[in-house]
């Protein structure tokens, strides 16, 4: 697997986690059928903003965001990874 591919994935797998644990943990905890489906809607949408947001929000907050646009390979390949990841990890919740 390519290294950037590998970066994304780890700086994005926790936020994953979290999105996929807001999204079913309704469904195990919440035994009204009516309050379920709003309580996992509450959670999708709490979890894609989380997911949405980290992988742009820790690369500010480590510093690396003007050295990874620095890089010698095309700006336009390093966001087509960071947004196919970001698309892949999104599906893979809503779905």
């Amino acid at each position: 697997m390519n290294l950037l591919i590998r970066k994304e994935v780890r700086m994005i797998l926790p936020a994953w986690v979290a999105a996929i644990i807001l999204t079913i943990a309704p469904l195990w905890f919440i035994a009204a059928v009516e309050q379920t489906a709003f309580y996992s809607t509450i959670g999708l949408g709490l979890g894609l903003g989380f997911l949405g947001l980290s992988p742009f929000g820790q690369e500010f907050n480590f510093g690396t965001f003007g050295l990874l646009l620095s890089q010698p390979i095309s700006r336009q390949r390093i966001w087509l990874v960071k947004i196919s990841v970001l698309i892949l990890a999104v599906l893979s919740v809503d779905g």
